[in-house]
């Protein structure tokens, strides 16, 4: 299956879960899920959490097993001793594609990097398409998909840039110069500490969008240079790519 199939239901969901999601304010998982009703998204919404039973006038399911098939999407907004646990869930219940807000993995080092490879080993076994973990989330602001699964303040308007961050702090500051500038961003990746989906597999997705006519990344590190090379060069002739590497 070619990237741009592959990474369609993650960037393109019909059914977001998010879980972890609370009604409490300032709380990641409740930002997430405002976020997602705020930005006038059209797919189906499933909170997952079993301290509550509706949050933002959804019904909210206490785990991943009582969730109903057929859900393109998970956010996982949740705490990082059960994450692994969780991840296991999605897989039984056939949900591939995962945005794993977060932290506590091998930026933290020890006992951190130990269940990142955990994480990296249940990704592979699964067949899962893993955004994060240590990450925002991601956006996808095209006037028929409407997505903002992530914990931004903001929600840029769609244009023709595609913009790739590995960091989460820089990625925000720069979403909001970029609406300053009049920009528009039609999608947003932050890829956090990259266990699964790494630059380059947004690239070749990006590569067959029609609706991008130029990628913004701003990478700390290289997953693989050579394959980004290549990348690059193929998609520079047609796209512009602009590279900031700190």
């Amino acid at each position: 299956m070619h990237m741009t199939e592959r990474l369609a239901r993650l960037l393109e969901p019909r059914s977001v879960t998010v879980i972890g999601a609370s009604p409490k304010s300032g709380s990641v998982g409740g930002t997430i899920l405002k976020n997602l009703l705020d930005c006038g998204y059209g797919g189906s919404l499933y909170p997952v959490n079993p301290k509550y039973t509706e949050v933002f006038g959804l019904p909210c399911v206490p785990t991943v097993d009582a969730l109903p098939p057929g859900i393109d999407l998970a956010v996982l907004a949740i705490h990082r001793d059960l994450v692994l646990e969780v991840v296991d869930g999605c897989a039984r219940r056939g949900i591939r594609n995962l945005v794993i807000i977060t932290a506590g993995f091998k930026e933290s080092g020890g006992v951190g990097a130990v269940l990142e490879q955990e994480l990296q080993g249940r990704i592979q076994r699964h067949g899962l398409r893993v955004v994060g973990p240590n990450c925002m989330g991601i956006i996808n602001s095209s006037e028929r998909v409407r997505l903002n699964a992530s914990f931004s303040r903001w929600f840029p308007p769609g244009g023709e840039v595609a913009f790739v961050s590995q960091s989460g702090a820089l990625g925000e500051t720069l979403l909001e110069c970029f609406e300053g500038a009049g920009l528009g961003v039609s999608r947003f990746i932050n890829l956090g500490n990259r266990a699964g989906l790494t630059e380059n597999d947004f690239l070749e997705y990006l590569e067959q969008d029609d609706e991008c006519g130029a990628i913004f990344l701003y990478l700390e590190s290289f997953a693989d240079p050579s394959a980004f090379r290549q990348l690059v060069s193929r998609i520079g002739s047609s796209t512009t790519v602009v590279v900031l590497k700190s």
